[in-house]
């Protein structure tokens, strides 16, 4: 087949795995939706997941990365490896997730933090709409005022433990590499929302990830094509790990990228100490008719 063709003339291949990514199994599973501070399920909108504390769950996604393993492939990049959040615009608007009663649970375990069962309840609270809501957006209310610092160290720790346990599924190939598709944020941005909110750690992910592809849209997050460079360079030092950046392509009517924009944005992302670039996304690639600039790009 086309695979065993490629790796005989010594072509490398990868592929991708989804891991908390995607709304398909609310419905099945009700509980991977996740809950915001308020006490709310999230909306079914754009950055949202499912919940990573569920660990129930993860055999499931283990499962997935074993059969990539055992496919042959080269590598394999962890896909939405984080807590829900949409990043993928100029000015994110976050909510904190996820405060269900699994995570407040383990949260509990993991940290030896006993969250009060007494806490006042806001019943004129206007977004915690229900009594169930309005109790656990006074625990939320109140982790966060009182132990904001263990939250934060507890979500970081489970995005950690998760890669951990992916690199020991996908070290029975020893010759294989784990990447990650990172967010493409400076652990400081938007109040330390990378490791507060999405929990991406860089510097803790470093001990189980191979290597680091942050997600540089440049058109889609508002920064010039200068940005990707230097956020190579930046996830680099924070990593000390090899760094594969992607890079934006004209996506169409709402997100044009021109075609010496484009070619720019290549360079940039080819700058050292970038490894390469990895073009997102393929059809629009092709349907901007971009392709021969990655050519042009390489000679």
């Amino acid at each position: 087949d086309l695979q065993k063709a490629l790796k005989a003339i010594g072509v490398k291949i990868y592929t991708t795995l989804n891991v908390f990514g995607g709304q398909a199994l609310w419905r099945r599973y009700p509980q991977l939706r996740p809950v915001d501070r308020f006490g709310n399920r999230v909306p079914a909108a754009q950055g949202n997941g499912i919940c990573p504390t569920q660990r129930w769950y993860w055999p499931r996604i283990l499962r997935s990365l074993a059969q990539k393993r055992d496919a042959g492939f080269d590598g394999v990049w962890l896909d939405f490896m984080r807590f829900s959040g949409m990043w993928e615009t100029p000015t994110p608007n976050l909510t904190e997730t996820c405060f269900c009663d699994s995570t407040l649970a383990d949260f509990e375990r993991a940290t030896a933090i006993i969250i009060p069962t007494d806490l006042p309840v806001d019943s004129s609270d206007s977004i915690a709409t229900t009594p169930q809501a309005q109790s656990i957006a006074a625990k939320a209310k109140w982790i966060l005022a009182h132990h904001r610092r263990e939250w934060i160290l507890y979500k970081i720790g489970v995005i950690a433990e998760f890669a951990q346990q992916a690199k020991v599924t996908l070290a029975k190939n020893p010759d294989a590499v784990l990447g990650m598709f990172s967010v493409p944020w400076k652990r400081e941005q938007h109040g330390y929302a990378l490791v507060s909110i999405l929990s991406q750690d860089y510097r803790r992910l470093s001990n189980s990830i191979d290597i680091f592809s942050p997600m540089l849209y440049h058109e889609l997050c508002g920064q010039p094509v200068e940005w990707i460079e230097t956020f190579v360079k930046y996830t680099a030092a924070e990593t000390k790990k090899p760094v594969l950046p992607i890079v934006q392509c004209d996506l169409g009517p709402d997100h044009r990228v021109p075609d010496d924009e484009f070619a720019a944005a290549v360079l940039s992302g080819l700058e050292a100490p970038s490894q390469g670039v990895i073009i997102f996304r393929q059809q629009p690639l092709l349907e901007a008719k971009q392709l021969s600039i990655l050519s042009s790009a390489w000679k």
